[in-house]
């Protein structure tokens, strides 16, 4: 079992300007879990566009609203909002909100 708690979680910097928490990180699950972590992306902010040519990325929004592009299709993210990403698909997201834009990020290796 592993329980916690995200106040406990420590800040880390992620590419670019992203803010995270990592809840879960390489080889600490059995799984094929990857990762696991808390963003939080600041207003009118991006990061580089990029793929995962071995794992499917997963996003949880937990608050705010962004422009996601995946593969060149544009589309709005709000809260509640669950988008899967598959293996080798080029994403970004741009918060077009003032306030900071937060979700959960999931990696799972194929």
């Amino acid at each position: 079992m592993k329980l916690q708690h995200l106040f406990d979680v420590p800040l880390t910097q992620a590419h670019d300007d992203l803010k995270r928490q990592r809840f879960v990180g390489p080889g600490e699950l059995k799984s094929k879990v990857q990762t696991v972590n808390f963003v939080e992306l600041a207003p009118e902010k991006s990061f580089t566009p990029h793929d995962h040519p071995d794992c499917e990325e997963c996003f949880f929004v937990v608050d705010c609203k962004a422009e996601a592009t995946v593969e060149g299709e544009k589309f709005e993210l709000n809260k509640g909002d669950f988008l899967v990403v598959e293996p080798g698909e080029k994403h970004v997201f741009l918060n077009t909100s003032r306030k900071t834009f937060k979700y959960f990020q999931f990696r799972i290796l194929v």
